[in-house]
């Protein structure tokens, strides 16, 4: 069976590339046959001045907790809209703590045996050298499984 590491955030990238995932493989994949699994990295916030209680800074982790369940419920309900539910055996939402989301996923994804890191990217027009993003730079050059970064659609001129 195939084990899967999607990472996920709020953003649109996230669940461009789950779609991206769903249109290739929906079909081709036995139902059953795979491992779905989510991972949301929450930034720890930074002390400051803003944050200068623990009172605050538990609540600021409350807040990324809090994003990480509403988001594992926006996922169940687009895997179930691409038909990816029926398809995999077990659908698997990670979370973790972690300055910088890259060095996190490639953890996990050591730790759970993932087979295959799935990501979006931001993609940036102008900034050339940022174009994937550090987090995905970061999962591309230190992963040990392949990984597939799904990057924005093209502007149309």
């Amino acid at each position: 069976s195939m084990r899967v590491l999607f990472a996920i955030d709020s953003s649109e990238h996230a669940k461009r590339a789950l779609t991206w995932f769903a249109k290739l493989y929906a079909n081709r994949l036995s139902p059953g046959d795979t491992a779905l699994l989510f991972l949301f990295v929450a930034e720890p916030p930074s002390f400051g001045p803003s944050l200068s209680t623990p009172e605050l800074y538990a609540g600021a982790i409350n807040d990324a907790v809090a994003e990480g369940r509403s988001l594992a419920v926006e996922i169940k309900t687009t895997c179930a809209r691409l038909g990816l539910a029926s398809l995999a055996n077990r659908l698997e939402f990670l979370e973790r703590l972690g300055h910088g989301a890259g060095p996190s996923i490639v953890q996990v994804a050591h730790e759970e045996a993932a087979e295959l890191i799935v990501m979006g990217s931001r993609g940036s027009g102008l900034l050339r050298r940022t174009f994937l993003g550090s987090v995905s730079d970061y999962v591309l050059h230190h992963s040990h499984v392949p990984v597939i970064v799904v990057p924005p659609p093209a502007v149309q001129h």
